[in-house]
């Protein structure tokens, strides 16, 4: 007998819930950074979810950088000061679920601009050694018996050489 009752899609946690409130209203800019939160206790009340959630929601939050826990003050949305904060953008992708496309373009938005960083602060032999990396890493990949093992090796001597020239 079919359950009518079943549920045919997942619904979000209640954890989850009130990261998206808190991420929305972040993304619409109605908290900003240095902005205290409410007490556990009143967001409970008014997300009408349990004084543990929301304890556990702040923690997640609180490791991606987005608030930070001072005990015996309050929590505040972070500061720019803070270097764990994310931009509001890559913190709906990182905390949404995941996609490859949508984790491919944060990389990729991440890598042009340390690369523009490093071209404007290296030696013409430092970007030769750079160029020289990549070429190697496309040479190997063009190969029709490529080795996963060394074009691996050679992207991850790139991105070596890139980190430690921004």
């Amino acid at each position: 007998m079919e359950d009518i009752f079943a549920v045919r899609e997942a619904r979000p946690s209640a954890v989850e819930g009130v990261i998206e409130k808190i991420k929305a209203l972040l993304i619409e800019q109605k908290l900003t950074p240095g902005d205290m939160i409410p007490n556990e206790i009143s967001l409970a009340e008014s997300l009408k979810v349990g004084r543990g959630t929301v304890r556990e929601a702040l923690k997640i939050l609180s490791a991606y950088g987005v608030v930070e826990i001072k005990q015996g003050y309050g929590t505040y949305v972070s500061s720019a000061s803070n270097k764990r904060l994310f931009d509001p953008q890559l913190f709906q992708i990182l905390v949404q679920d995941r996609d490859y496309k949508s984790l491919t373009q944060v990389r990729q938005l991440l890598e042009e601009g340390i690369v523009k960083l490093v071209i404007e602060s290296v030696s013409d032999d430092e970007l030769a050694l750079l160029d020289q990396t990549m070429q190697k890493f496309q040479a190997e990949l063009a190969k029709p018996d490529a080795s996963a093992q060394h074009a691996g090796s050679l992207d991850l001597r790139y991105h070596r050489l890139l980190a430690r020239f921004s």
